[in-house]
């Protein structure tokens, strides 16, 4: 599979990310298959390669997180192998093959704005209760961006949310307090790509969060959500200008 990815698969490899030492590849399925995904990154430092000989390199860290994942019941892609090669020119390469989730990313779908109000709906709850559910597993997601975040819609009543980059999740550190920082995460980004969503659906978001993760009765949840609202306020302006440095969309 390495091979195919370096030789180019005759046309069949699709490239979907270069960025700096890290580029992205995809590999089609067989028989309507999603297929699979192989990340590649180039270990130009000795810091890199040492990272890479104690598995703490970007690679073991994304194997660690999924592993983690699975065991909390968060969907994410089956990992399968991670492998060394050297380029061309005799630099070292790491590669970490995968699977690959079909369907769109969150930010995706929030920037072409195609799907039913409804659907809308119930995908800002899946989102905050996809983050109560890192939570009681105690783990954070320090990357939880839409665009690390694949959407299934096999059943739009029931819309399904998948990580797909698993470096930064971490245990949750021993005093919590993450819950803000990961609601927030789900606005930067989009704010930053202005296809911010609109109030109702963060709202919704937040008081889903709310009710889900016990912090409010249903009967009452109005003052847990616009506590949390004025929180994640807060921690989007501190944050600054919300334009990434690559932007997702391109």
């Amino acid at each position: 599979m390495i091979q195919r990815c370096e030789e180019g698969a005759a046309g069949q490899v699709q490239t979907l990310k270069t960025d700096g030492t890290v580029s992205v590849f995809a590999l089609p399925g067989e028989n309507g298959a999603a297929g699979l995904v192989i990340k590649r990154w180039e270990l130009r430092t000795l810091g890199a390669r040492l990272k890479s000989a104690f598995k703490w390199s970007r690679a073991w860290r994304h194997w660690e997180g999924a592993s983690r994942l699975t065991k909390a019941g968060v969907r994410t892609a089956a990992c399968y192998a991670i492998a060394r090669s050297k380029s061309d020119d005799g630099a070292a390469l790491e590669w970490l093959i995968m699977d690959r989730l079909p369907g769109k990313t969150l930010l995706q779908h929030l920037a072409d704005n195609d799907l039913p109000v409804q659907t809308q709906h119930r995908l800002a709850e899946a989102a905050a209760c996809m983050i109560v559910e890192l939570i009681k597993a105690r783990l954070y997601n320090r990357d939880g961006k839409p665009s690390n975040l694949i959407v299934n819609l096999t059943n739009p009543q029931r819309p399904d949310i998948g990580i797909i980059d698993c470096v930064a999740i971490r245990p949750m550190p021993k005093g919590g307090g993450k819950s803000v920082d990961m609601l927030a995460a789900l606005v930067i980004e989009p704010l930053g790509c202005r296809c911010q969503p609109r109030r109702a659906l963060m709202m919704r978001a937040l008081r889903s969060y709310a009710v889900a993760s016990g912090n409010a009765p249903r009967a009452s949840w109005r003052p847990a959500r616009d506590s949390l609202w004025r929180a994640v306020e807060a921690f989007v302006k501190a944050h600054g200008d919300p334009t990434p440095k690559v932007n997702p969309l391109a």
